[in-house]
């Protein structure tokens, strides 16, 4: 009887090893399927990379070349556009309305289209004159003031999203930022949650290079940041992202490629998976026949 007992006891045990065998083997169908689902999905999403307009940092360092002899930082905190780079994401316009159509007639879902962008105000402004439709709807959330109109952004919906990880290696003063009281109102149909409440510097130096004491931002350390931005960006759940950051940055996601100010370039999520996260060790270069191409802050 006692050896009866202990043979069920037996069987017992070896029939729960093989159920959790099969539990482990649904665990593997699970994460391979999954897997592939996500392979899949990738293959169809797209990222629109824009760079920014001209500035007129840009435009001091065609001029004055970084790193030359006699070479000083004109202290140009977060850099502006010039007008000829306002021009230049203003034209961009007719290209995001028909990639913001195309999304959406593709698309079951409302809000397949996103827009992220650094919160360099030079980004920032450039997302603003390249998406004014967007702009227009986070106006129209509260009865008026259009893309040239401005407002207070009290109770405006938020049509883009800013993206701290997006924002360029800080080489000089023009890649220190605002804080986020100062940036906040310019701009209130961008939803800056990820920035400090409290105001605290979300740049390389904090608030030694905001009183003029910038540091070059290591290598690594800007190369790890673009990976956490690749993984955010992969995370999304949109069809379509459009990312609106500077140079280094996006040639850092594109394994080496060159962009010129407010050039788009389209990739897939596969595309941007499969590439090594590069650069961010270049300081001059470029297209020196057009003013403010040449140098890539």
């Amino acid at each position: 009887m006692e050896a009866s007992r202990n043979a069920t006891a037996i069987a017992d045990d070896r029939q729960s090893n093989n159920d959790d065998d099969d539990d482990d083997d649904d665990v593997d169908l699970d994460e391979e399927e999954k897997a592939k689902r996500e392979a899949t999905r990738n293959r169809k999403r797209r990222f629109h990379l824009i760079r920014h307009g001209v500035t007129h940092m840009n435009v001091y360092l065609t001029k004055n070349p970084y790193g030359s002899r006699g070479f000083r930082d004109p202290l140009d905190f977060d850099t502006r556009l010039t007008p000829r780079g306002v021009e230049q994401a203003r034209s961009l316009s007719t290209k995001t309305a028909a990639l913001f159509s195309s999304s959406n007639s593709t698309s079951s879902s409302s809000s397949s289209f996103a827009v992220v962008v650094s919160p360099l105000t030079r980004a920032l402004q450039t997302a603003t004159l390249a998406f004014p439709f967007l702009v227009d709807e986070a106006a129209a959330s509260r009865g008026g003031g259009g893309s040239n109109n401005g407002g207070n952004g009290e109770g405006r919906k938020k049509t883009m999203t800013s993206l701290a990880l997006a924002r360029e290696r800080v080489w000089l003063s023009s890649d220190v930022g605002r804080r986020r009281s100062e940036v906040e109102p310019e701009f209130p149909h961008v939803c800056f949650q990820d920035l400090p409440q409290c105001d605290s510097p979300w740049w390389h130096g904090g608030e030694e290079a905001a009183r003029g004491q910038v540091e070059l931002e290591p290598v690594r350390s800007f190369r790890r940041r673009v990976e956490a931005l690749r993984e955010v960006l992969l995370e999304r759940p949109e069809e379509d992202v459009a990312v609106v950051s500077h140079a280094g940055v996006l040639e850092a996601l594109t394994g080496g490629r060159f962009f010129h100010n407010c050039e788009l370039v389209s990739v897939t999520g596969e595309e941007l998976l499969s590439v090594d996260i590069v650069g961010g060790d270049w300081g001059e270069g470029g297209d020196e026949e057009e003013e403010g191409e040449g140098f890539l802050f």
